[in-house]
């Protein structure tokens, strides 16, 4: 087994390497002191008296899933840039400041990042393999582990439950809706306080804004809203942060950027900027304009992702959900 992941360490960095060996440690420790383990295979390929469990279309033992989290997962955080449009990273860098807490929904690459700029940043993650590999990533770098708190509810379908499931989910078929109902009502219900910048992305970010838009955002200054290049999404930011409190700004992706094949070639961070934040901001070159029309944000924006019923039908849907969830009372 040993020769084979060596193979696989091969192709990763020196600090992907060594969380490799950490994970590989721990491993053995809990074979060699675990009781309850004494059925799982000790060997790649051999199977347990139970079901094998399904890691994301991986069916096999704890250590083929480190393989797979290693090669895929880890080299693509090393690199510490969140996939935000260029342009809204570069402004981000010019105008945080150390004092700053961050609070993000989805991490990734930016859990790191936000880390190197403020004070500290709270990652709240809906999906297990991510919010495995951040933690294995952020091992590597103890300076900046200990700005970082990680927070995981696995509730990563989208749009919903129903039609949204990832692979995982599905292939394991252990998921009831009432189970459902339970994971989102922990990933929304800690409402975390203390931090001034908000950051939304990942599966289920319009249910999280929803939520998190209507409780106290008195003491924010900065919310970041990434892939506003969505129609509903960007309708969504608008409808849900006051725009007499926020000042919008929107950040498009420029020639050459990269961008995930499924976004139609667009690309849009928006971050919203209360009006005292922004009077001392520093400028930062961007690409195009920071304040769009909705005319000229149509032209950077895909086709149209709104429902039949449109954003007020989307909206209504959202707010049914939050009142089963809120039903189930306090985890």
């Amino acid at each position: 087994m040993l020769s084979k992941i060596r193979q696989w360490a091969r192709r990763v960095d020196s600090n992907s390497r060594k969380t490799l060996e950490r994970l590989e440690a721990l491993e053995r420790s809990l074979k060699a002191h675990n009781p309850s383990t004494k059925n799982m295979p000790d060997k790649p390929g051999e199977r347990s008296n139970s079901k094998p469990l399904n890691l994301d279309g991986v069916e096999d033992d704890t250590a083929q899933w480190v393989r797979k989290l290693v090669s895929t997962r880890l080299p693509w955080l090393a690199a510490e840039t969140p996939w935000f449009t260029a342009s809204s990273v570069l402004w981000l860098e010019a105008n945080l400041l150390r004092s700053d807490r961050v609070l993000e929904y989805g991490g990734g690459r930016s859990s790191i990042w936000w880390a190197k700029h403020v004070e500290g940043v709270t990652t709240v993650e809906a999906s297990a393999d991510w919010a495995a590999a951040i933690l294995a990533h952020a091992m590597s770098r103890p300076d900046l582990l200990k700005r970082l708190r990680i927070y995981m509810a696995p509730a990563d379908w989208n749009p919903s439950f129903n039609s949204g499931l990832k692979p995982y989910w599905k292939q394991n078929d252990v998921l009831s809706e009432e189970d459902a109902l339970l994971m989102e009502r922990d990933l929304l219900t800690p409402t975390f306080d203390g931090h001034n910048v908000w950051a939304f992305d990942g599966a289920v970010r319009p249910l999280v804004m929803m939520k998190r838009m209507h409780d106290d955002t008195s003491n924010v200054d900065i919310i970041v809203v990434d892939n506003t290049e969505s129609q509903f999404t960007s309708a969504l930011a608008d409808e849900l942060i006051p725009a007499d409190h926020f000042t919008r700004l929107d950040f498009c992706a420029r020639p050459g950027d990269p961008i995930p094949d499924h976004q139609e070639g667009k690309h849009i961070t928006s971050i919203f900027v209360r009006p005292d934040r922004l009077r001392s901001a520093k400028i930062a070159e961007t690409p195009y304009p920071t304040a769009l029309t909705r005319e000229l944000r149509l032209q950077h924006q895909e086709s149209s992702d709104l429902s039949d019923d449109g954003l007020k039908g989307a909206m209504e849907k959202l707010r049914q959900r939050l009142m089963q969830i809120q039903s189930l009372g306090k985890s």
